[in-house]
């Protein structure tokens, strides 16, 4: 059976594949100021509910990967707890909802350097131009290699954190005797309704889009020298990120004014004029930042989407040819490859059709309810997992009290993302969700009459235990 190399990362690499493919510095810019629309002047609040479920499927997460360290991550731990053929949808879901990754994030930062430029030089570069470059740059590492990759986003995550924790204590500073605590009210959302927590709900599900990717550590357990690493880097980065996030957030809300946040909402970029007012021309480290944090984001999640293909070719539950492993760079480069067709082809069928922007909300709010519904189910295979399976490692508070915690943080948002209807074109998400749901179940029958012993291996595909000791 194929192998990827079982010596390629140390701890370092690992943790930033998590926090690369949280990708902070464009979550702060567009993710989360999503979320401004509904929660307004408690958009801070928002992002520490998400946060707080963050952490709990992180440790739930975290404690499958322990057991369970394998590239097909959620297929596998679905599969080990849940049977083959829930294991079959949730790894044809989340293959979908990772696949999304670079397509919508290489549109959106096309849409922002053409705008940028053409406002600033006054010459016009077509968003599609910057989509190529970004996708074949993506490609290129993770064609040559998970070090190259990797390392290259340890670098990427470093800068555009370094360079958003500065604007954000500048704006503090600036603020001055306008900081106050009052970003914890729920009556400043923009959203009314259930005093405020309704526009709170839904500002969580743009947060939690900024946190997709916690997880993503998860994918290179195969990869790592220590599968341990794996554990304390899909938590860890958790934190971190999730306190970068209140930071710039909270700095956000008091450098525009927390009693204008519909303005922050409807301006197209207010973290250039955040920037432009806190650093006047150093507002280009900014942009830099944040161009910076779309490459790195989706070169993350093409790692991750590569991984699974590889993953779910090797059993047989996908074509075999994805699990090709490239003999010089040892990757999955036939997977590689197929992604990259899936991002030019969805891509620029998405960016000419709807334009970029509307694109990259369609796609990413596909991605956000896709991905919150998985960790639900992560939660309770966790539970399952040592409730039944590990009981020498039981305990009350890791494997009942967390999952539980996990499932009853995800439910508002899961909700509130399908209903009242969001409007265009998020709107278009939950009709795709479902028909990709039903062609995942068409494959699923057709693999379980024509190659059912697929469905039983993906049970196993994780490396040993005594690997992971």
């Amino acid at each position: 059976m194929a192998q990827l190399n079982r010596q390629a990362l140390g701890v370092w690499p690992v943790v930033f594949q998590s926090i690369t493919y949280m990708a902070p510095g464009a979550a702060v810019a567009y993710s989360i100021y999503l979320s401004a629309q509904y929660a307004g002047g408690a958009l801070t609040l928002s992002v520490v509910l998400a946060l707080i479920g963050a952490l709990f499927s992180a440790v739930s997460i975290g404690e499958l990967a322990r057991q369970l360290p394998s590239a097909g991550s959620f297929y596998t731990y679905t599969s080990k707890t849940l049977g083959g053929g829930v294991g079959f949808i949730v790894g044809f879901m989340f293959n979908f909802a990772q696949s999304l990754g670079a397509p919508f994030l290489l549109l959106i930062m096309g849409q922002v350097i053409q705008d940028t430029i053409s406002s600033y030089l006054h010459v016009t570069i077509p968003w599609y131009v910057w989509f190529l470059l970004g996708a074949v740059f993506v490609f290129t590492l993770s064609y040559r290699g998970v070090k190259l990759s990797a390392k290259t986003g340890i670098w990427l995550g470093l800068f555009e954190l370094l360079v958003f924790s500065l604007l954000a204590f500048t704006l503090i500073a600036k603020a001055g005797s306008h900081n106050t605590l009052s970003v914890f009210n729920p009556k400043l959302a923009l959203v009314k309704g259930a005093g405020g927590f309704g526009g709170v709900f839904q500002g969580m599900i743009y947060c939690i889009q900024a946190f997709i990717g916690f997880e993503g550590a998860a994918a290179l357990a195969e990869e790592t020298k220590n599968p341990r690493n794996v554990t304390r880097a899909i938590f860890w980065s958790t934190v971190g990120i999730g306190l970068f996030y209140v930071l710039t957030t909270y700095a956000g809300t008091v450098g525009w004014g927390i009693h204008n946040m519909s303005s922050f909402a409807s301006n197209s970029d207010p973290w250039q004029v955040l920037a432009v007012g806190g650093w006047g021309i150093g507002w280009i480290l900014v942009f830099l930042a944040i161009i910076n944090s779309f490459i790195a984001n989706s070169n993350a999640a093409t790692t991750v989407s590569t991984r699974m293909m590889f993953s779910m070719g090797r059993v047989g539950a996908l074509p075999r040819a994805l699990s090709y492993i490239h003999p010089t760079f040892e990757t999955p480069s036939r997977a590689a490859l197929a992604q990259l067709v899936w991002t030019l082809v969805l891509g620029l069928v998405c960016g000419f059709s709807l334009g970029p922007m509307n694109g990259y909300i369609m796609l990413a709010t596909v991605t956000t309810i896709i991905m919150i519904a998985i960790y639900l189910l992560a939660n309770l295979a966790s539970l399952l997992l040592y409730s039944r399976q590990r009981r020498a490692e039981f305990s009350i508070g890791k494997h009942v009290v967390v999952p539980l915690l996990g499932i009853v943080f995800f439910i508002p948002p899961l909700v509130t993302s399908v209903y009242p209807v969001p409007a265009f074109p998020a709107n278009f998400a939950t009709p795709i969700i479902i028909i990709w749901f039903v062609l995942g179940l068409v494959f699923y029958f057709n693999l379980r009459t024509r190659n059912p012993e697929a469905l039983v291996r993906a049970k196993d595909v994780f490396v040993s235990e005594e690997a992971s000791m």
